[in-house]
């Protein structure tokens, strides 16, 4: 036999075992699918009954409690006389020892003269029910059962009634409601799709608050028009379900098919729906099937996996080299990286060792000028007696100068500074008071937002107020040649973060990244104005106080600062 009469042999051969294979699935998809809904169906029924049996003894506990009272001596008394409060008090220890919502006495008017809940707010005295069903069928000597939305309390009740006999003649009606908030409560607990039907098949219970109120079937505008004059459902509307019967045990209901099982409730012209989602029943199958499927696919590829296994064994040795000198590569890379992080570093650790020792140099030589300014201010304080306001302003000025040297001990020597719940308005505002002049003889606009809001943070205020210093300078100085000069100091916070932003209409960053313009001696000023060191000191003084500080180009030119800081929460 050729090579390709085997082959074709082969694939003939295969072919017949996959029909083989997708015709027991499906027969066992089949058999399967059945035990399962056969198994859903007897489970139904089960619960149908418990569901059933929870609802009848809700509905019937009370039944004969409206007869028995309706024969108590009080109660004829109470009409006789027309005094109600001894029977208010009686009422309301039996409506409490029997868990009823309400029980209240009716007189052939239908007025309402004596409650349980003659102390409420909502009290039923004084209400008159006599448009109600139940008391209609009460008045003409019958006992009667009727579910309604309260007229008075506008929740769900089941009125028992039994009228008030003496000699033959009517003398009123004695009602008991039962509350069926809680058996709604407990039905939308089970997490399954549970109803109850009056004659008309409007759903009173679900387990689904969206079908309470709405019928199943078409109602006449007759029976519509009495039930809306007994106000049976109060305000609310009553709609249609999407609901159709397929045959006798399945109903289509919202898209889905489901197994329906039905029962009446006793003592009542109620029904009870409950339904089982049967594709349930067709997942499990399914599931099992694919299992079954699962295992068969393993056989034959296990068969595929032996005949392949050394081509297998050649292949993942190739792939494996292939890795390993993909990691040798990723680790040479990862090295190079890291040498350059490292130089970039250095270099960096330099310039600051400078910055340390230049900070250390103008401390020293600045202390005793400042010292010698001191001094003379203070003579002329005790010459003169008190400074005039140009010397007050001055003495401000070199106190804050004094501040500030003081602060580039942090270059040279790690600070210890006090740190206190500082208010960031108050720090914009202080940095602006020192370079107001500036704005004004650059004519530079200064604008400000939320500086009305509270908005504090922990740490040093005087380092702070330096940060912003630096900021709206180098700002004034980049709109120097500009036509459009402003600047806009914005204050907000999210969360637990304080956002400040410094805005201009400079220059912008004219290509340059941050870690440069925040690298020590990076500046673009002239030579003689300045030695590139504001934005390394503001960048440190941020992250000494946990935060960052950013830069970007503004959409209408011009550069923005962001600085975010953690708010103080107390």
């Amino acid at each position: 036999m050729s090579r390709s009469a085997v082959k074709n042999s082969e694939y003939t051969l295969a072919i017949i075992l996959l029909l083989a294979a997708g015709m027991i699935l499906a027969v066992f998809y089949t058999i399967s699918a059945q035990t399962f809904e056969n198994i859903e169906k007897t489970q139904s029924r089960s619960k149908l009954a418990l569901y059933q049996s929870t609802i009848e003894n809700e509905l019937l506990r009370l039944q004969h409690l409206p007869s028995v009272i309706a024969n108590n001596p009080l109660v004829f008394e109470a009409l006789e006389t027309d005094e109600f409060d001894t029977l208010n008090a009686k009422l309301l220890e039996i409506s409490n020892a029997a868990r009823a919502e309400a029980i209240y006495l009716m007189k052939p008017s239908g007025l309402t003269v004596a409650a349980s809940n003659y102390s409420k707010p909502q009290t039923f005295i004084g209400q008159n029910y006599g448009f109600r069903s139940y008391f209609k069928e009460a008045s003409k000597g019958l006992s009667s059962t009727f579910f309604a939305i309260g007229a008075t309390t506008s929740r769900p009740g089941y009125f028992l009634a039994s009228p008030i006999i003496s000699q033959g003649q009517t003398l009123g009606v004695l009602a008991l409601k039962l509350d069926l908030t809680a058996l709604n409560r407990i039905l939308e607990e089970t997490n399954e799709l549970i109803f109850v039907t009056n004659p008309d098949g409007i759903v009173v219970l679900s387990s689904k608050p969206s079908q309470r109120y709405n019928a199943i079937t078409s109602i006449t505008t007759a029976r519509l028009d009495k039930i809306k004059a007994e106000r049976q459902f109060g305000k609310h509307t009553i709609g249609n379900i999407d609901w159709s019967l397929n045959d006798q045990t399945h109903v289509s209901f919202e898209k889905s098919t489901y197994y329906l099982s039905q029962s009446n409730i006793i003592g009542t012209k109620w029904v009870l729906h409950y339904l089982v989602d049967t594709s349930a029943a067709r997942q499990k199958a399914l599931g099992i099937v694919s299992g079954v499927a699962i295992i068969m696919a393993l056989s034959a590829l296990a068969f595929v996996f032996w005949r392949v296994q050394r081509v297998r064994r050649a292949l993942t040795a190739s792939i494996e080299d292939r890795k390993r000198l993909q990691r040798e590569i990723e680790t040479r890379r990862q090295a190079e990286a890291d040498l350059k992080n490292a130089q970039k570093e250095l270099k960096r650790s330099s310039k600051m060792a400078a910055l340390g020792q230049l900070s250390a140099s103008v401390t020293h030589e600045l202390g005793q000028p400042i010292s010698a300014m001191k001094n003379h201010i203070t003579a002329e304080e005790i010459t003169v007696g008190k400074l005039s306001p140009v010397m007050t302003h001055l003495s401000g000025i070199l106190g804050r100068m004094e501040n500030i040297t003081h602060q580039l001990r942090f270059f040279s020597a790690s600070g210890s500074e006090t740190s206190s719940v500082v208010s960031l308005a108050d720090v914009i505002n202080n940095a602006y008071e020192l370079i107001r002049h500036d704005c004004e003889r650059h004519n530079v606009t200064y604008l400000t937002h939320g500086l009305d809001q509270d908005i504090q943070t922990w740490g040093n205020q005087t380092r702070l107020e330096q940060v912003l210093i630096n900021l709206m300078k180098n700002s004034i100085k980049a709109m120097a040649d500009q036509a459009l000069k402003k600047l806009d100091v914005n204050l907000m916070q999210t969360n637990d973060h304080i956002t400040i932003t410094v805005k201009d209409t400079g220059q912008g960053l004219q290509g340059q990244s941050l870690d440069q313009i925040v690298e020590p001696f990076h500046t673009t000023a002239s030579s003689g104005e300045g030695m590139g060191l504001g934005l390394a000191i503001s960048t440190s003084i941020i992250n000494e106080h946990a935060g960052t500080l950013d830069v970007a180009e503004n959409t209408n030119g011009g550069a923005c600062f962001t600085i975010t800081l953690p708010k103080h929460i107390e």
